[in-house]
């Protein structure tokens, strides 16, 4: 798309990091492929993974955010989301399988709901986008 007399917008495809030719079509012709006459582009890194608390009492909800670090394209962007408790328990909370970064968006929220335990657990959320990963741990509480 061209955004003014000195400047484009390229769309590139999804999928890894690369280097794509480009060409250049003007009423004048069409310019040729060289290495000067390439794009390179990197994913969207995750900046951030955030919760709002580091200890929340079971039953309550907890809120958090990802960030990745350039504005989402237009279909926005889905990063997943896993967990990990200790001890173990598959039951503690209900966390989404993904989070949604909007169009033009760096960053996307969710909710964790938590369920009552006995004991105290600690739980370690994971999310990863355009090769960087991210942790973040929090302590629920009975």
């Amino acid at each position: 798309t061209v955004a003014s007399d000195t400047s484009i917008t390229v769309v590139v495809p999804a999928g890894a990091a690369g280097v794509v030719p480009i060409l250049v079509k003007a009423t004048e012709g069409t310019s040729f492929s060289s290495s000067t006459g390439q794009f390179t582009w990197l994913p969207n890194p995750l900046l951030d993974l955030s919760i709002e608390a580091t200890s929340v009492k079971a039953g309550q909800r907890l809120r958090g955010s990802v960030t990745v670090t350039y504005p989402a394209p237009d279909a926005g962007i889905r990063l997943p989301l896993t967990w990990t408790s200790t001890p173990s328990r598959s039951n503690a909370v209900l966390v989404p399988t993904t989070v949604q970064v909007g169009a033009g968006q760096t960053t996307g929220t969710f909710e964790i709901t938590t369920f009552y335990q006995s004991t105290a657990e600690q739980l370690t959320l994971v999310s990863d986008h355009g090769g960087v990963g991210k942790s973040v741990t929090f302590t629920l509480t009975p």
